[in-house]
């Protein structure tokens, strides 16, 4: 974020200047801008780390035996470090002790424990090598996949997530994960594939429409890309996806589209500034100054201080009164 402020800055500079500068310089500039624009795409295109990529949810319902203790209680509320302490400090026998490997894996791999988190996971494969244990060796499949995505080793992630599928063929969350891996390793056919494929079998995923159409675009099939993304838009219920469907819209010149994905956030108190200021600075882009100066007002007046809007007030203000 810090380096698109300071290429915020150096636009600001251009804008002002632009008129000063030699016709050879500005077809620089404008290249500079493309190339600028590419690098804001790339960003919300490689967010591993800040929108929850993965779906790697341990899913209990889907195992033929049960097993209850202090630690799945502890798991179940999300405290997984304090499941990481129960759990290794339990004992079961059979299938138990194995269902409770499970768990202590997935507690680890929750808690970025990555090598604990493996080493238990192949314990747990070892535990359970007969045919009668399918979802249990599936789901060791899919935290050892993870894990390998998580260290950015997108091929073993590849085929972690493959042996999963093998052994239990109808959870679309491996499909899906498979579909990150790929795309992650900037495999976009296989990457587009595999999302289709998530969203035939879920047609309400709005991450899978979100990513398919990041592939279609990185395929250069924009306008089946769009489409992908508007199906995103009224399914999508994760903040920090909106926000990034938000700027590849902006980015890519949908500004209409953009302001949409704004509006969505605006109830939301956590990002009320952030959408008043994207709303207001999509208006300006479309040279409706009205509404622009109508939402900058609201961002004043949530934040008089807010520096992002009074840069963007600056730029849009040259902007209009040259046009």
């Amino acid at each position: 974020m810090d380096q698109w402020l300071q290429q915020a800055e150096w636009i600001d500079h251009l804008s002002v200047n632009w008129k000063d500068i030699s016709a050879v310089n500005q077809k620089k500039q404008v290249e500079k801008l493309e190339e600028f624009s590419q690098s804001i795409f790339d960003f919300w295109t490689e967010i591993e780390e800040q929108l929850y990529l993965l779906k790697d949810q341990l899913k209990p319902e889907a195992f033929p035996c049960d097993y209850r203790s202090k630690g799945t209680i502890y798991f179940q509320l999300d405290m997984f470090p304090q499941a990481c302490e129960q759990l290794q400090l339990e004992k079961a026998v059979g299938e138990e002790e194995g269902l409770r490997i499970l768990y202590l894996a997935y507690s680890f791999l929750y808690c970025q424990q990555l090598n604990k988190a493996k080493e238990h996971f192949l314990y747990a494969l070892s535990f359970f090598k007969s045919d009668h244990h399918v979802e249990i060796t599936h789901f060791c499949y899919i935290g050892l996949g993870c894990i390998m995505v998580k260290l950015e080793k997108y091929d073993e992630g590849i085929h972690f997530f493959e042996k999963a599928n093998e052994w239990l063929t109808d959870n679309d969350d491996v499909v899906y994960n498979l579909g990150i891996c790929h795309f992650l390793n900037q495999s976009y056919e296989h990457a587009r594939f595999y999302f289709e494929k998530a969203i035939e079998n879920n047609d309400q995923d709005g991450e899978a429409y979100y990513f398919l159409g990041c592939s279609l675009l990185q395929c250069d099939q924009r306008n089946e890309g769009f489409k992908a993304f508007g199906h995103a838009f009224h399914l999508l219920k994760s903040s920090e996806m909106i926000i990034a469907l938000a700027y590849l819209l902006e980015w890519n010149g949908l500004f209409k589209e953009a302001i949409a994905c704004y509006k969505k956030l605006l109830p939301y108190e956590k990002w009320k500034q952030h959408s008043l200021h994207g709303v207001a600075w999509n208006y300006g882009l479309l040279n409706h100054v009205d509404k622009s100066l109508e939402y900058f007002q609201q961002l004043f007046k949530v934040n008089p201080t807010h520096q992002a809007g009074k840069h963007s007030v600056e730029w849009l203000n040259h902007v209009w009164s040259g046009s």
